[in-house]
């Protein structure tokens, strides 16, 4: 075999190898969009996932840990044996989808706390959707301010998260203007740590990943978008000793004497 035909044999080789990949990519962003069609609100999953979040977690504080997958890969703390860190992340969400279970996830639970950690697939359209970046961010703002407000409401303590950083731009990434993104969540970030009150507790989540160049710790990155078991240990120090001084008296005694049929989930309190 000659030079060229070798040449031309890797050629063929490699295009039929990204062919293949461009096809198995297309048809899993077929199935997730035709899954979000069929389950907006990721009910199949949480039918699964919740069941067994529900059988190992036990304890008179329960605290839901709200949100996206980010949300969803977060390992437990050890928080003790009276605290219950039930896991109701869902890959995927949006913080519009996150409001929307937020009475059945959080508030029908009867939950103590929530640990709230969402808006990065809010923010992925922003360098999409340049044109409406304005009106992304706000509404993804608004959509937490609004999960807040509720959980507030019914005395649940909120520890509020700022949206984690991406990772280091892959050259693809650099293409789909992932800058763009990191300006987004640094906006929605100052939004949320304004949010801070008696009620709401703030977990800098960004300030501790971050490199300062708007990207995660390399030491952290799991991808583009996910951060790996260290950075979440590195979270659960600084959740740990948050839960650890909080007078939880206030919202265990309410939801030890206020049936959950007289909760009001639409009010919205001042945040």
């Amino acid at each position: 075999m000659s030079g060229t035909e070798l040449l031309l044999l890797m050629v063929s080789v490699s295009m039929a190898i990204l062919l293949v990949a461009t096809l198995m990519k297309s048809r899993q962003l077929y199935l997730q969009r035709q899954l979000i069609a069929l389950d907006p609100l990721g009910n199949i999953f949480a039918a699964q996932h919740f069941k067994i979040e529900d059988s190992r977690n036990h304890g008179s504080k329960r605290i839901i840990v709200l949100g996206d997958s980010r949300a969803m890969s977060w390992t437990s703390p050890a928080l003790g044996p009276d605290v219950a860190f039930v896991n109701r992340g869902i890959w995927g969400m949006t913080s519009a989808q996150v409001l929307a279970r937020v009475d059945t996830d959080v508030l029908a639970d009867d939950a103590a706390a929530v640990l709230l950690q969402v808006g990065v697939n809010d923010l992925k359209m922003v360098p999409l959707m340049p044109g409406s970046a304005e009106i992304i961010v706000n509404q993804c703002i608004e959509n937490i301010r609004e999960i807040v407000g509720r959980c507030i409401a019914n005395d649940v303590w909120v520890l509020l998260t700022t949206i984690f950083p991406v990772g280091t731009r892959p050259i693809w990434r650099r293409v789909y203007c992932a800058e763009k993104m990191s300006g987004a969540i640094r906006r929605v970030n100052a939004s949320l740590l304004r949010l801070e009150s008696e009620r709401v507790t703030i977990l800098d989540a960004y300030r501790m990943l971050s490199n300062g160049n708007g990207s995660v710790k390399r030491e952290y990155q799991d991808g583009f978008v996910h951060v790996n078991a260290r950075a979440y240990q590195e979270l659960n120090e600084s959740l740990v000793r948050m839960v650890s001084l909080k007078d939880w008296s206030r919202h265990l005694s309410h939801h030890s004497t206020k049936d959950l049929a007289g909760r009001n989930p639409s009010v919205k309190a001042p945040v």
